[in-house]
């Protein structure tokens, strides 16, 4: 799933009253905005760094220099940072050589630079990248780390049987298709089927469309009027929240990280012969 749908789950979970959920929210919320930050500035250079004016690749080659650089190139290795010593088995350097980089910076700055200012600069590059990196793995590892507990909060607040999430535009598709389908086959169009076995959604046995499970697996039967219903004030790009409980099935319309629609539907029912009603709940795992 998305990066988008966990950061929509997220916006939904900071704006409940129960404070688990809203601390939840809020933790994961600010999580991804502190690595999309980060991202950022390991993809930009460090406008006070000289280095940032030319373009250069990693590692910076010193082979052929003297030895004094040699030697305060050999300090860089050995912390970790990437330096090659020695040319290749062509006789060709392994990355930037010095010399190269030092008449970028010339022509940059418009003066001469000196060795050791290109190695104290490079220092500071390649460490200021390998901080920004430490950090952005970091976020990422939380993230990760609280990704299913974002499920889980999910389904523990709706108090569901099964539910899943999907794009609007994907149910919208999946339900014309079907409908389509009932009416060259001349089949009874006022109900649609809807089979969720945890990992995909099919409607009437056929019809599959991409979703997320959040929680339990099963079927219903729903009006297909309200699935129409449901859809109708969603837009391109727009999550859809489908919740599906034993006497109801709800679904939310999630919009750039905020609801802005919730609606719920009673199951499919029909009249028989004998006058009673039956309706079509669920059918399912919890």
């Amino acid at each position: 799933m998305s990066d988008r749908y966990y950061i929509d789950c997220a916006a939904v979970l900071s704006q409940k009253q129960d404070r688990m959920f809203r601390s939840l929210g809020r933790r994961f919320l600010a999580l991804s905005q502190r690595s999309k930050v980060l991202s950022k500035a390991l993809s930009e250079p460090p406008a006070d760094n000289p280095l940032s004016l030319v373009k250069f690749h990693s590692p910076l080659s010193v082979a052929g220099q003297p030895s004094s650089i040699i030697v305060r190139a050999e300090r860089l290795k050995m912390r970790g940072m990437p330096v090659a010593l020695e040319l290749d088995d062509r006789g060709v350097h392994r990355g930037e050589p010095l010399w190269r980089l030092a008449e970028k910076l010339q022509r940059a700055l418009g003066r001469p630079v000196r060795d050791t200012e290109i190695l104290e600069w490079y220092e500071r590059w390649v460490g200021r990248s390998s901080r920004i990196a430490k950090r952005l793995e970091r976020a990422s590892a939380e993230i990760r780390r609280l990704t299913p507990a974002l499920n889980d909060a999910v389904a523990a607040m709706c108090g569901i049987r099964f539910a899943l999430v999907m794009e609007a535009d994907g149910l919208a598709e999946a339900v014309t298709i079907c409908t389509l389908a009932m009416v060259k086959n001349r089949q009874e169009r006022e109900s649609i089927v809807i089979g969720f076995d945890g990992t995909s959604l099919r409607l009437n046995g056929g019809v599959s469309a991409a979703c997320h499970g959040v929680r339990g697996a099963g079927g219903a039967v729903v009006k297909t009027i309200d699935l129409y219903r449901a859809i109708s004030a969603a837009k391109t790009g727009d999550a859809l929240y489908l919740v599906f409980n034993r006497k109801r099935w709800d679904i939310e319309i999630v919009r750039n990280g905020s609801s802005i629609s919730n609606q719920r539907f009673a199951y499919y029912s029909r009249v028989t012969g004998g006058g009673s009603q039956h309706a079509h709940g669920i059918g399912g795992l919890t």
